[in-house]
């Protein structure tokens, strides 16, 4: 086993310690919830903030993982063919909570035309999401996101343009960099996940990165045109 293959297990060993625990209280609450009608209103939702708190915590121990697999040129695809708009759309709605929750409004031109891709679907999902998590937490309340999807030049490009603080040419070139993200990540940033964004699209040929405006900033991942 070489160095590499020993710290890709050492990892798998510290994700599995890591897990372990929660899974085990994750499990206890649950099957407390499950005599739901023997609880007091109280003890119900204190059982439900475990279990929720609980995913939260394995979430991200897995995306941790990923990423610290990633950083040593690990990313394993599984690649299928996938309707692009579908899957922007897609992580549009698991970040609607999020969104509403600043009132932030999302208009979308998302092209309906584009051939179906080879790719890894859950992947692909993950980092536009990541995308539109760091549009939320830079937007002011109550202002507007576009979302874009559409063809430029041999790529397919997603975008999500906000209207947060300008950044420097030097903050949008650092903004997907590891070093950068764990600075951000302590100010409730994004962290990992745009970090990530960036190993997955490399992972499928693309690329990742971010453009200042005079009223905000534009976010991308940039795609081969490949068809399925």
């Amino acid at each position: 086993m070489d160095e590499r293959e020993l710290s890709l297990e050492v990892l798998r060993i510290e994700g599995h310690d890591l897990r372990s625990p929660i899974a085990n209280i994750r499990s206890y609450a649950s099957m407390v919830l499950a005599r739901r009608d023997a609880l007091d209103r109280r003890t119900q939702r204190a059982m439900e903030v475990i279990v929720k708190n609980a995913d939260r915590a394995l979430e991200l121990i897995d995306e941790w993982i990923e990423f610290s697999r990633a950083r040593k040129g690990v990313v394993e695809l599984t690649p299928a063919p996938c309707p692009l708009g579908s899957l922007v759309r897609m992580a549009l709605a698991e970040e609607a909570e999020n969104l509403e929750s600043k009132g932030i409004q999302v208009e979308t031109e998302i092209d309906d035309d584009l051939p179906v891709f080879e790719l890894d679907a859950t992947r692909i999902r993950k980092a536009v999401r990541a995308l539109l998590s760091a549009a939320w937490r830079r937007s002011p309340e109550n202002s507007t996101i576009v979302l874009r999807l559409a063809p430029k030049g041999d790529r397919v490009r997603v975008e999500v343009e906000d209207r947060g603080p300008p950044p420097s040419r030097e903050e949008a070139e650092r903004f997907f960099d590891h070093e950068f993200q764990m600075l951000a990540a302590r100010r409730m940033a994004p962290g990992l996940d745009m970090a990530m964004a960036k190993a997955v699209a490399e992972a499928h040929g693309g690329e990742v990165g971010a453009e200042p405006l005079a009223d905000g900033a534009v976010h991308f991942l940039s795609l081969p045109f490949a068809r399925a």
